[in-house]
């Protein structure tokens, strides 16, 4: 989940708020990194410490699947949704602080793209972790590669966008 604390964000300077790119991006990886962490090791709990392959790819067939990516679409779809709404009435009403909360919910893209990347990205390193350890090195280093593809990916995505909605609130 990435971190709501603004002093790594935004620092002040003569009168004029200006972005502290790289404190925002250790932040953001450090956060990232806990995620993806968090995510590996929940798989390696539920297979049993890789005791049980039948219960890692029954998770994976759980969370990677059509659904998950047609989870991601709508979701970002429905936070557009939600930020229209909010611009439509603050266009109609003039209400600043609608601009806010519509600034609130467009932040919450960069934290739903960090958190199915992790999501997916942590299960892919525990079973690429799995099948290593018993002896399948073709798949899990190639499940290695396939994971840090997708997570720098989504982290990338999910960065720069959250560097642009700071640059466009300030």
């Amino acid at each position: 989940m990435a971190s709501t604390n603004n002093s790594a964000d935004v620092k002040a300077s003569d009168d004029e708020r200006e972005v502290d790119a790289l404190a925002l991006f250790r932040e953001e990886i450090i956060t990232y990194g806990f995620q993806v962490f968090v995510f590996a090791l929940t798989a390696v709990f539920i297979c049993g410490f890789f005791q049980n392959n039948q219960a890692l790819l029954a998770h994976m067939s759980d969370r990677i699947n059509d659904l998950s990516m047609k989870e991601l679409g709508f979701s970002l779809l429905a936070i557009i949704v939600a930020a229209g709404s909010i611009v439509l009435l603050w266009y109609l009403t003039g209400w600043e602080w609608l601009a806010t909360i519509m600034g609130k919910i467009v932040g919450e893209v960069p934290r739903t793209l960090y958190f199915f990347g992790s999501s997916v990205g942590g299960l892919l390193i525990a079973a690429s972790v799995g099948s290593i350890s018993d002896g399948r090195i073709r798949f899990g280093s190639g499940g290695l590669l396939y994971a840090s593809m997708f997570l720098g990916g989504f982290f990338v995505i999910g960065y720069l966008f959250r560097l642009s909605t700071i640059e466009r609130t300030r």
